[in-house]
C-alpha cells in the first residue's frame, strides 16, 4: 500500500490499493478461527480439507471506475456508494446503522456474504472497522474498494466465492466520519480531524484496565460497543494510517517489570 498525502474528497488517491492481501488475510485467519466452537469442528475441519485444495492464487486487483473512483469519498458519497451497492447485490450485501456520531452522521456498516441477512453455524462472523481517527482515511477507502470486489468477484472468482460462503463479512468503513469531514489536505504531521467533534479520540475512548484513562462515553464508541454485544464476532482488524506497527494487547500492564 502506498500514500502520499492525505488528501480531500474528489482529489486524485495517489494509492496502492491491494484488497488481494485482505482476502489473503482473511483466509488465513478463517483457517484458525475455524476451531472457535467444539461442536462444529469435526464438520469445519472436513469442510476445510475438501475446500482449501481448490483454491486458486490470490489474483491482483484490477477496479470497476464505474463503480468507485480512486478519489477520496465524503460522508455523502459513501452512503450512496453503499446504498447502490445494497440495492445492486441484495444476495451477497447487507446494509445496517449501528448508530449516528455526534453530528449526526450515520455509521454504516455492510455485511458481505451469501447469507448477508442471518448468522449460520458454523460460519464465522468478522468484522473491520476504518477511520476511527478522522484523519486517516485510507483504511477507509480501502474498505470501500474491497466491498466492491467483494460483489464484483463472486461470480467470477473461486477465491472470493469460498470466502462468502463460508463467512460473515461486516465492514465499518467510518467510525469518525465528523472527523473526517473537518480533516485538510497536507503532509501528513497535520492532526486537524483525528477526534471526534466533541475533541474525543474514539480510540481510546473504550472501557480501560486503567482507571486513569477512561474517558466519557462517546456516542460512536458506544454505539461499537452495543454492535459488538449483540454479535459474537471471532475476529476483527481496525485499519489505520500514517505509521507502520505491530500492537500486541495490552499496551499497558499493572506493573512496569512485565
Amino acid at each position: 500500500m502506498i500514500l502520499r498525502t492525505p488528501l480531500v474528497a474528489g482529489h486524485q488517491l495517489q494509492l496502492l490499493l491491494l484488497p488481494s492481501f485482505l482476502l489473503l488475510l482473511l483466509h488465513i485467519l478463517f483457517c484458525d478461527a475455524k476451531t472457535v466452537n467444539p461442536d462444529d469442528s469435526m464438520q469445519m475441519q472436513h469442510h476445510q480439507m475438501n475446500a482449501e485444495p481448490g483454491l486458486p492464487e490470490p489474483r491482483a486487483y484490477m477496479p470497476d471506475a464505474q463503480h468507485l473512483d480512486f478519489v477520496y469519498h465524503d460522508h455523502e458519497e459513501l452512503t450512496r456508494f453503499l446504498r447502490a451497492t445494497s440495492a445492486r447485490y441484495p444476495n451477497l450485501t447487507a446494509l445496517y446503522s449501528i448508530g449516528k456520531s455526534i453530528q449526526g452522521r450515520d455509521l454504516w456498516v455492510m455485511v458481505v456474504s451469501s447469507s448477508p441477512y442471518e448468522h449460520m453455524v458454523g460460519k464465522p462472523d468478522v468484522k473491520y472497522v476504518g477511520n476511527i481517527h478522522g484523519n486517516e482515511p485510507v483504511g477507509r477507502e480501502m474498505l470501500l474498494h474491497l466491498i466492491q470486489y467483494f460483489v464484483t468477484s463472486y461470480n467470477s472468482d473461486q477465491y472470493v466465492k469460498w470466502l462468502l460462503d463460508n463467512t460473515r463479512i461486516h465492514i465499518l468503513p467510518t467510525m469518525n466520519p465528523d472527523g473526517y469531514a473537518v480533516s485538510k489536505e497536507g503532509t501528513c504531521d497535520g492532526g486537524q480531524g483525528r477526534y471526534n467533534a466533541r475533541g474525543f479520540d474514539l480510540n481510546r475512548n473504550f472501557p480501560d484496565y486503567f482507571k486513569q484513562n477512561n474517558k466519557r462515553g462517546q456516542p460512536e464508541t458506544d454505539s461499537v460497543k452495543d454492535w459488538i454485544s449483540k454479535i459474537q464476532f471471532v475476529l476483527s482488524g481496525s485499519l489505520h494510517g500514517g505509521a507502520l506497527v505491530a500492537s500486541y494487547p495490552y499496551d499497558n500492564t499493572p506493573n512496569s517489570s512485565k
